[in-house]
């Protein structure tokens, strides 16, 4: 136990990110959220944050650092000098590594804290892994981050099941925080529309592709349907293309990168949430956060049966799940949940609970508690 500025510190965290909490995406809401909650329960967290864009900056915050670093080939050695030196001058007891765990640099940095008496926690996503086991360099460094980590996280059963059978790893499901329901001005109005919403990176791995094919046939059904589609990526350009082509641009709305409330709003303003992806060999999705954002704002999901999507939508209770590049399987499963308004509310009200009781940041951290202190 230490004293900080009137403050019990619990211990001296050290969490490191190659995925920039200011940016969007699963990983780095975790960052942002794991930060500020640890420090809320008294513990000295400081944040290592890594990017190739990056001029080294530290920013002081309450109680902790913030350090950015470059984490490009030429600066990653001297930015893991850095961190050596800041966890040893800071006294940090505990190294956790929210991503980056399969890297040169994370490797390193469990080895150092393994010399030196520190614990560590690696996360591990379904990416990391099948990445990993696609090259006998990559299967090497899984065996090191596997043996170096004195935890070893995953964020669902699945990604827990891509790993070597045996092993104790500790589920830490991704959480959603109920303040972003304060953060929305948008108020649904009483016309007879009803909107899909897609939110992830437009690449072909989220199936917003698929979306939009299935779309352009089901409007000619349900004329009053919308979709507005969240995210940016390389597939941005091609699918604004398709959308012109299949003439529906008039109903489909790109709004790029968003963040905060403009995202929040919506949520509000959607009747399902929608992501259709697909497994490849070198990506899936782990677990899939943004369904449990949906859920909070009582919105049902639609979304496909693959990798640890099935534990974040339960099928019938929480949303609808259907076979992976299923046209048919995907327009049925739309066509129901947008004709029937008593379905929606049901699966919506489900979603509600689940995500605000069973994904709360609370029982995350719990976890991570547990983790730090064993």
């Amino acid at each position: 136990m230490r004293q900080a500025q009137g403050q019990t510190i619990l211990e001296r965290i050290l969490l490191v990110t190659f995925d920039p909490p200011e940016n969007i995406g699963g990983i780095e809401g975790r960052s942002k959220n794991y930060a500020r909650e640890l420090r809320r329960r008294g513990y000295f967290v400081d944040v290592m944050s890594l990017s190739p864009s990056y001029p080294p900056t530290r920013a002081l915050t309450e109680p902790g650092v913030t350090t950015r670093l470059n984490s490009s080939t030429l600066q990653a050695p001297s930015s893991l000098a850095t961190t050596i030196r800041i966890v040893t001058r800071d006294a940090l007891t505990t190294v956790l590594l929210v991503s980056g765990s399969l890297t040169v640099f994370g490797l390193t940095l469990m080895a150092f804290c393994r010399m030196s008496g520190r614990h560590t926690v690696a996360f591990l996503y379904g990416r990391d892994i099948l990445v990993a086991r696609n090259s006998v360099i990559g299967r090497v460094l899984l065996l090191f981050a596997l043996r170096l980590a004195d935890n070893v996280a995953t964020n669902s059963r699945f990604t827990s099941g891509l790993l070597p059978k045996g092993g104790k790893y500790l589920l830490v499901f991704p959480a959603v925080d109920p303040r972003i329901l304060d953060m929305t001005t948008a108020t649904r109005l009483n016309d007879d529309s009803v909107r899909i919403l897609f939110v992830g990176r437009l690449v072909e791995r989220k199936g917003a592709d698929l979306l939009l094919k299935v779309f352009g046939d089901l409007v000619t059904q349900i004329p009053r349907a919308k979709l507005d589609i969240v995210g940016d990526g390389p597939e941005s350009g091609s699918l604004r293309d398709l959308a012109r082509k299949l003439d529906v641009q008039d109903k489909v709305s790109f709004h790029g990168a968003l963040v905060g409330t403009p995202l929040y709003d919506l949520f509000v303003l959607s009747d399902v949430l929608v992501m259709p992806s697909r497994t490849t060999k070198v990506d899936v999705e782990g677990f899939g956060t943004v369904f449990l954002e949906a859920g909070l704002f009582g919105k049902p999901s639609v979304a496909t049966r693959t990798g640890g999507i099935p534990e974040a939508i339960l099928d019938e209770e929480t949303g609808l799940l259907v076979p992976e590049d299923d046209p048919r399987a995907l327009a049925g499963a739309l066509r129901r949940i947008l004709t029937d308004q008593e379905l929606r509310q049901r699966l919506g009200a489900r979603a509600r609970d689940r995500a605000a009781t069973q994904f709360s940041l609370d029982r995350a951290i719990d976890a991570l508690e547990k983790a730090i202190r064993e």
